[in-house]
């Protein structure tokens, strides 16, 4: 097995190539070649352009062909036809979510394996519910899912469809079975073999299992990934059918449009992220155990003030702390999707437009966006909760904080509006699990 340096060295040696090879083919258009590429994050992209551009002098006359083509392009948030009714997705969910193309296809597969009065359980999909939900064939749907947002949002589509809010990682099981299993994990190994134990337990003999998973562009030892992976499936009685390499899109989401804006990058298509889509069938059951999953993130608590989701890190309130937003990076968005970011651990608040700060004062915070919510003075909310009154000084502090998350909401709805998120919040206020 390649230490992790060689892996590194080895993925930016087949990027290199593989851009290399494009441009010789005529690629001269930024979106064009990122669709050529296995799902390259765009930024690992245009960071490797720019080192062919300094190293190999041949190439600079087309790559600034393409610098100039992308510039020419429509800005990141340019108004979307389609409306979309659930939740704007949450960068602490690693909340990717399939798009019309895919959904349509994973549909196609489910319907022809799918026998009368059938059951399909849905892990961390919830952009398949309302499709399946609208057919008139007498099939169940079950989805689990740990976002509460989106599976609150979609507990009233009918007597067939039930929606629960569960966590795959350590959650037991709900007692049902389904002759379809369509899943779509975190792209990391132990998110991947936890959701195919849960699938493997949940489908039945001669059962179809679909999984999106992380093609070969996704980082580096991938591959070394993916035979973990096809050994995880044999051991849980599922075997591999079919592998569709790159044949699974998905949506950009606001905070990933937010990521490419602040990084620089030329707008691109917003399904440029595909994922292999996996098809397994479970040929027999087996005892093996539920894959053991380090929990790395306390639990945060999530308010929707106007439909924009922020998150607050566990705090324990005793008394009367600074509720402001402190920035940790410059435009305050984090310029990374990637759980490896050392920024994280720094992170108090987090948005759903991946905006971070640190806040000291969180419980004070956490009263402000209740107010917020509910329409109330943030004074009656803090001092009840302190059991006393504030002075003038704490008071000025939450009225200046209130104005910096009435302002941060604003830009965030702007923003969720432009993608297409028309949500509005009746949970106001819930546990997340991250």
């Amino acid at each position: 097995m390649l230490t992790n340096d060689a892996q590194d060295n080895l993925f930016d040696q087949s990027v290199k190539t593989w851009i290399l090879e494009a441009l010789d083919k005529g690629i001269n258009c930024f979106d064009d070649l990122v669709l050529t590429l296995p799902s390259i994050d765009p930024t690992y992209v245009f960071r490797v352009l720019n080192q062919i551009h300094q190293s190999l002098p041949g190439y600079r006359h087309l790559l600034k062909q393409i610098m100039v083509n992308a510039k020419a392009q429509n800005p990141p948030f340019s108004r979307v036809p389609v409306k979309n009714l659930l939740p704007p997705p949450h960068p602490l969910d690693y909340d990717w979510r399939f798009s019309p193309e895919a959904v349509e296809k994973l549909l196609h597969h489910c319907i022809r394996v799918l026998p009368f009065n059938g059951t399909i359980a849905l892990l961390g999909t919830p952009s398949l519910v309302q499709p399946l939900a609208s057919f008139s064939c007498p099939y169940h749907t079950v989805l689990l899912d740990s976002n509460h947002a989106a599976s609150s949002h979609l507990k009233d589509l009918g007597a067939r469809v039930q929606t629960l809010t569960h966590n795959l990682l350590e959650d037991p099981l709900p007692n049902f079975s389904a002759n379809v299993v369509v899943l779509d994990p975190p792209w990391y190994p132990e998110y991947i073999h936890s959701f195919l134990w849960s699938a493997s337990q949940l489908c039945t003999i001669n059962g179809y299992v679909f999984a999106s998973l992380p093609p070969i562009g996704t980082r580096p030892g991938i591959q070394d990934e993916w035979n973990k992976t096809l050994a995880s499936a044999s051991l849980l009685g599922l075997r591999l059918l079919d592998l569709q390499e790159l044949s699974l899109s998905y949506t950009t989401p606001p905070f990933e449009k937010n990521v490419f804006r602040f990084e620089g990058i030329p707008v691109i298509s917003s399904n440029w992220r595909r994922g292999n889509l996996a098809i397994f069938v479970k040929e027999k059951r087996t005892l093996a155990p539920r894959p053991s999953v380090p929990s790395y993130e306390k639990p945060w608590i999530e308010t929707q003030p106007f439909g924009v989701r922020i998150r607050i890190r566990h705090w324990e309130m005793s008394h009367f702390e600074d509720p402001s937003l402190v920035s940790i990076i410059p435009n305050d968005v984090l310029t990374s999707v990637s759980r490896r970011d050392p920024h994280r651990k720094l992170v108090d608040i987090w948005t759903s437009g991946n905006r971070i700060f640190k806040c000291k004062g969180r419980g004070v915070l956490f009263q402000i966006l209740k107010s917020i919510t509910g329409g109330h003075n943030p004074l009656t909310f803090i001092e009840e909760s302190l059991n006393r009154p504030l002075d003038n000084k704490e008071a000025q502090l939450v009225f200046r904080t209130r104005e910096q998350v009435l302002t941060l909401a604003r830009t965030e709805q702007k923003e969720n509006l432009l993608c297409g998120y028309y949500w509005r919040s009746d949970t106001r206020i819930s546990l997340a699990v991250s």
